[in-house]
């Protein structure tokens, strides 16, 4: 059926939509936390995109240690202009043609808050560990060595203190807490995070302990601290460039 069909090519469109956001606006979340990304409303919460500083802000506010401590932690990132267009432009043209269809099928039926779901007329989004098998057909693509989601954020955050220590201000700290089987839970205060490391969802110690070997760090103001961190990190991939060139390269074979 042609609704079938159209529905396939939204979830490969959803499926690279993923590895561009995943890898394009700082430090990775988790794939949970990816996962849960919101375009609208639901009855009992906001969405996590939104427009701020003339980019696309992606506001989250899960983190791994919530279901231990019953609090949760503000995440902030900003998609790259182009990233963020293809975002807005899904939101604005796709999502009501796809709930146009669905209500064909059944007259009651909604589609789900969730960035990345099936129209299928029950809600379903995304499970968990689908991701990493999206990365690898995109590293297959790519012709790189295969990476998962993990790897991946650790690979990031030892980039980023390579390049980017001494660019954001950052303060020393002293290493602290107690190791957990992945994680350090410790609260140093928002004064006292880095911004990477809060857009990977670490405390600054296990970022820069446990992901990239050292013990530098920090800023101030999640909002402002998440646009620099997501600027400097685009910079460093040349996306901006590579999206224009790959842009006239279209234009020109046309």
């Amino acid at each position: 059926l042609q609704h079938e069909i159209y529905e396939q090519k939204v979830q490969m469109f959803l499926k690279h939509l993923a590895v561009v956001v995943h890898l394009s606006a700082g430090q990775p979340l988790r794939e949970p936390e990816l996962l849960s990304i919101m375009w609208q409303n639901s009855p009992n919460e906001r969405r996590h995109i939104w427009i701020q500083y003339g980019k696309v802000m992606i506001r989250t506010f899960y983190h791994k240690g919530q279901q231990h401590s019953g609090t949760s932690k503000e995440n902030v990132r900003f998609l790259p202009s182009p990233v963020g267009n293809l975002v807005l432009d899904f939101i604005a043209y796709v999502q009501p043609f796809r709930q146009f269809l669905l209500h064909q099928r059944h007259p009651t039926a909604l589609l789900s808050s969730h960035l990345w779901s099936y129209a299928d007329g029950k809600q379903g989004s995304w499970v968990s560990g689908r991701l990493t098998g999206i990365l690898y057909k995109a590293c297959n693509r790519s012709g790189i060595c295969k990476f998962n989601v993990s790897q991946w954020r650790q690979i990031s955050a030892a980039i980023c203190k390579e390049k980017f220590s001494g660019i954001l201000g950052f303060d020393t700290v002293d290493e602290v807490g107690e190791e957990d089987d992945d994680d350090i839970a410790v609260d140093i205060g928002e004064e006292k995070m880095g911004a990477f490391a809060e857009q990977g969802n670490h405390s600054v110690q296990v970022f820069n302990r446990s992901y990239a070997g050292s013990n530098t760090l920090v800023m101030s103001n999640v909002m402002n601290r998440g646009f620099h961190a997501s600027r400097l990190w685009s910079e460093f991939l040349g996306l901006d460039a590579l999206f224009k060139d790959s842009k006239r390269s279209r234009s020109l074979s046309s």
